[in-house]
């Protein structure tokens, strides 16, 4: 988060009520019309939903320093929107600050930087939603999860990791592959010297190898 993103996350603070979170919490659909705005200070989030099937699908993440749930606000929904709902769920313990809309569309009609602001968050949010599913469609798997790694990755000490929350059944999730299929493939970045294991934690050992499998320059057998 640049330091102008944390002004303009403190300043939405400021107007919320502060919650703590369980693990696995709905914060929004369409049939409990929450009418809320969060800014998550801590934990991870993920817009999905779930095919008739029962399978959950991960669309996006939300990590600390985003504010979310704010889309629905500007949403007209038609009478069978729910047929195609998406959903908002806690991937963590999260701390969030609670924003009424009330609130949330009165601070932005005083404040014009503000406004624009959610709306550069919109264009993004919409921006990073396009690129994951044309990355998801013309990438490889082992390419595919190689970048996931890299995005959800950060520096902790001297050492890379990977957000803790990001277990084989969470990436398996966000790939829509199998989570035998993400086994295997991290299995073979750990016998390339990509990746390691530190108990449950997934440590980035080389960034080039890495990157050269998110280029599909070269290809990773599993």
């Amino acid at each position: 988060m640049t330091s102008i993103d944390k002004s303009y996350f403190d300043e939405f603070c400021k107007i919320g009520k502060f919650r703590t979170v369980k693990k696995g919490e709905c914060l929004y659909d369409l049939e409990r019309l929450n009418d809320h705005v969060y800014c998550l200070e801590d934990g991870l989030c993920a817009l999905i939903s779930i095919t008739k099937s029962g399978e959950e699908k991960i669309y996006h993440y939300f990590a600390s320093g985003s504010i979310i749930n704010f889309t629905p606000a500007y949403l007209t929904l038609p009478s069978n929107a729910a047929s195609a709902a998406f959903y908002m769920y806690t991937k963590s313990d999260c701390k969030l600050y609670e924003i009424s809309y009330k609130n949330f569309y009165k601070l932005l009609s005083e404040n014009a930087h503000l406004n624009r602001y959610i709306m550069t968050l919109f264009a993004n949010h919409f921006s990073n939603v396009l690129y994951h599913f044309h990355f998801m469609q013309e990438a490889s798997t082992p390419s595919r999860l190689c970048k996931t790694l890299l995005d959800f990755s950060y520096m902790s000490g001297k050492r890379r990791i990977v957000n803790k929350h990001f277990n084989y059944v969470e990436l398996s999730k966000y790939l829509g592959v199998h989570t035998v299929t993400v086994s295997r493939i991290m299995r073979s970045l750990k016998q390339v010297g990509a990746i390691e294991k530190d108990g449950h934690l997934i440590v980035i050992k080389n960034l080039d190898i890495l990157e050269r499998y998110i280029q599909d320059t070269e290809s990773l057998p599993y």
